[in-house]
């Protein structure tokens, strides 16, 4: 159903009008209203590529990851570049929920039983008031954060870890919900954003709508196996750094008591940079955190490379795909050492279809994957590129890497089918007697064809009698026989 504009104008006019100003740079300004193709229920609706999805009744609106950040860029909110989808009322009630992912890798829950939150809380206000310092030499008024709405807990069952944070400015109070929902490859975030007043009332719609949420098939929390990547911290710092980033895109902010009377209040709040530094917080030395997360704003100001990325995401909320692989294409003369980038290159080749440049661009991704041993996704890219082009050749020691990743982790079939494309892109590879060893095993072990694998094991110990491996294949021979 197309809802081209009333629904945004009650979005905007009905529910909440946010405007961010930075600590460091000048307030922002308004364009015209974005498009967006709103899908309404009831119906299951997608977050992320291949991610996750929910469900959302007949009286809600959903905008996808692209419409969601050109919405959150127009209302005045930085991107985090994580949006992957909004839920708002068709009748503009005064919430909406954001839905941001985190491939941070496997978050582990071993800190489930030490959630303190009155150091938490400590730490997120010692942050703020040493923030509060700076916003007063600039002439804002001070981010108050009270307490806790509700205090930091974890469902192990269901893996959602939830807290809510109360914080006021002036007369103004507004309370965050935040909920982490745990995955295999990182954590999907659903916050929403409402007063104290609509909060009770908007409880079982967003516990509904959390209960319908569900990771799709293989990226599911129990789904982890040894190998994929892990994140670099637990749920202790999702909660002191989350706090200081949702403070950072929602902080406090008035809803419209009057249709059409005071539409625009400023909110001021910590800046989302802090998030490194808080998620380092319980690692570090706490009495550093407030210097730090000033360190880690001007940082983020004078970083060129971040400036480069915002500029990225900005021409790929506005459609702009064609602009922005121009873009990085001129900025970095296909020379792509950063991860993050090398993800938004893909991911944009992969939207346009520029298959040629995908998998040129793959073989230096698969590369970047490999370093940080993310086993996983470079599988994923691989199997991709293979099925646009079988004579697809990354790095040898990387496409073997995948291969026994592969079979490591109980996916016979396409182990077996790496290896034989290993076999036909690298013939002549020092790796081939391991690569025909591995066929051999599948096949016997997997794939229940005991004579092909004997008749390979037994070419292997002709073929290669004083490799290193040469007394294993002798001993995988002898006991098939």
């Amino acid at each position: 159903m197309d809802i081209p504009h009333q629904p945004l104008n009650k979005f905007i006019r009905r529910s909440v009008f946010i405007l961010l100003i930075f600590l460091f740079s000048p307030a922002m300004s308004f364009s015209q209203p974005p498009q967006v193709n709103w899908i309404q229920g009831p119906g299951s609706v997608d977050l992320g590529n291949a991610v996750a999805q929910t469900f959302i009744e007949d009286d809600f609106l959903f905008a996808s990851a692209d419409d969601a950040k050109k919405l959150m860029k127009f209302i005045g909110n930085p991107l985090s570049n994580k949006e992957v989808g909004l839920i708002t009322s068709k009748q503009g009630d005064n919430w909406f929920i954001i839905f941001e992912y985190d491939s941070v890798g496997y978050v582990k829950d071993d800190e489930k039983e030490s959630i303190d939150s009155e150091t938490l809380f400590n730490s997120i206000k010692n942050a703020t008031d040493y923030a509060n310092k700076e916003r007063a030499k600039k002439g804002f008024p001070p981010l108050n954060v009270v307490g806790w709405y509700e205090e930091p807990h974890y469902d192990e069952d269901s893996h959602n870890l939830v807290w809510a944070l109360l914080a006021d400015s002036g007369n103004e109070q507004v309370v965050n919900y935040n909920t982490r929902l745990l995955g295999r490859y990182g954590y999907m975030s659903i916050v929403l954003v409402t007063d104290p007043e609509t909060l009770d009332s908007m409880r079982p719609t967003l516990t509904q709508i959390i209960d319908d949420f569900s990771y799709k098939e293989g990226k599911t929390y129990a789904e982890f196996v040894q190998g994929d990547k892990i994140a670099k911290y637990g749920l202790l710092a999702l909660v002191a750094g989350g706090a200081g980033a949702t403070a950072a895109k929602f902080g406090v902010f008035k809803f419209l008591a009057k249709a059409g009377k005071g539409i625009i209040v400023a909110l001021i709040a910590l800046l989302s940079a802090a998030w490194a530094k808080f998620k380092s917080f319980f690692s570090s030395q706490p009495e550093e955190t407030p210097p730090t997360v000033v360190a880690a704003v001007e940082n983020k100001v004078n970083n060129p490379h971040q400036t480069f990325l915002d500029k990225v995401e900005g021409l790929r909320s506005d459609g702009r795909i064609e602009d922005a692989i121009i873009l990085i294409r001129n900025e970095t003369r296909g020379k792509i050492d950063d991860l993050d980038l090398s993800r938004i290159y893909y991911d944009l080749l992969q939207k346009h279809q520029q298959i040629p440049e995908l998998l040129h661009h793959a073989v230096t991704h698969l590369d970047l994957l490999s370093k940080e041993k993310i086993n996983t996704e470079a599988c994923d890219v691989y199997k991709e590129c293979i099925s646009h082009s079988s004579g697809f050749a990354p790095d040898p020691k990387i496409t073997f890497q995948i291969t026994q990743f592969l079979a490591q982790t109980g996916k016979a079939q396409e182990a077996y089918k790496a290896c034989v494309h290993f076999t036909k892109v690298h013939p002549n590879h020092a790796l081939i007697p391991e690569t025909y060893f591995c066929i051999a095993k599948i096949l016997n072990d997997n794939l229940n064809k005991k004579e092909q694998s004997k008749k390979i094991m037994t070419w292997l110990v002709k073929k290669f009698p004083d490799h290193e491996n040469s007394p294993d294949m002798k001993n995988y021979l002898c006991m098939m026989s």
